[in-house]
């Protein structure tokens, strides 16, 4: 079986030597060439051939999605923009490619001419789509608006919810004044508005995410863009019911460039998935974030379930053994004993 970390590598090789190729470094071409020959023998493992193929703006590697990391993104979307731009979307490495081989396919890759923009309308692109789509406009009054929705989304939280109030309402607070710091931060905030229970939920989401990262140790200056990425986990299910995962995370890249939207974008498409069930296995993938966030919608399932704080955290352990490591469950179970009931 290919391993992510493995061909994580081999993808930000191959992206680093079309880079050399574009620059016309002749040396950094022939070094990148042999490690991206080395990188892609390590990836191929056992089999014949490694098949990079793009699915709903995702690398594929011999049908196995390349799971997405901030530490890779931007090779994986280089390449991915490559893939959409050659018939059928895929390009395949036998066991016999070479050193000079590679080179040769970089150096056509860097030549070649940008995809256009149009060239296949009916699919979404994660890169191209953002410059061809209107964005919703935003009136003048933004600022008003602005103070008007953070009041409305802490006046949603109650007292009943699985984080008490006023520890909730300080979190809400710092997550919408990040979102608002950004140019398109109020979109989606204006999108999540139009289904109140969905907002409702993912608020909720948002706090007990924040709080477990929290417990777990994570630096302060990074909680509220936690959080803004747990809010807005589920947009893709406002878009696409039939296709969430794929559809937020389109939509979100579409913001803009700040990691923000790319951090949010990765847990939009990935929270769904079983991320491991040891440490290592998460560090590798990038998938912290959308680990926590997963535990923090099960835990918001069951509070939705009239389940007490006290009573959450070991239900939370018996969904969730196996699925997500037990020192992630150990947080959960720490963060809500310091709850009162």
């Amino acid at each position: 079986m290919i391993r992510d970390d493995v061909c994580r590598d081999c993808v930000e090789t191959l992206w680093a030597l079309i880079g050399a190729a574009r620059a016309g470094d002749e040396s950094s071409v022939r070094q990148t060439a042999a490690a991206a020959v080395a990188a892609l023998h390590a990836a191929r493992g056992d089999e014949s051939h490694l098949l990079l193929h793009e699915v709903d703006g995702v690398i594929h590697a011999n049908g196995r999605r390349l799971q997405l990391g901030v530490d890779v993104f931007a090779a994986a979307k280089g390449i991915n923009t490559l893939l959409r731009s050659t018939r059928g979307g895929e390009v395949r490495f036998d066991a016999s490619v070479d050193a000079e081989t590679i080179a040769a396919w970089a150096r056509c890759c860097a030549a070649g001419p940008a995809p256009a923009a149009d060239a296949d309308a009916g699919r979404h692109d994660p890169v191209a789509s953002g410059s061809r789509r209107t964005r919703p406009t935003i009136p003048s009054d933004t600022h008003l608006r602005a103070v008007f929705l953070q009041h409305q989304l802490i006046a949603s939280l109650t007292a009943t919810g699985p984080v008490p109030p006023m520890l909730a309402k300080v979190v809400v607070q710092a997550v919408v004044d990040r979102l608002l710091a950004l140019p398109a931060g109020l979109e989606p905030l204006t999108l999540l508005q139009a289904d109140e229970e969905r907002l409702r939920r993912s608020l909720y989401v948002a706090v007990l995410t924040v709080v477990f990262a929290r417990v777990a140790g994570w630096p302060e200056e990074r909680l509220a863009d936690l959080g803004g990425a747990a809010l807005l986990h589920d947009i893709g299910g406002m878009l696409d019911a039939r296709r969430p995962a794929p559809a937020g995370f389109v939509w979100l890249l579409e913001r803009g460039i700040d990691e923000f939207w790319l951090r949010s974008a990765i847990v939009a498409r990935t929270w769904r998935e079983d991320p491991g069930a040891s440490v290592a296995e998460i560090a590798a993938g990038g998938a912290a974030v959308a680990a926590l966030v997963r535990m923090a919608v099960e835990a918001e399932q069951l509070a939705r379930g009239s389940l007490s704080r006290a009573a959450i955290a070991p239900t939370l352990r018996t969904r969730l053994r196996g699925k997500v490591p037990e020192a992630f469950l150990d947080v959960a179970h720490a963060a809500f004993a310091c709850m009162p009931d």
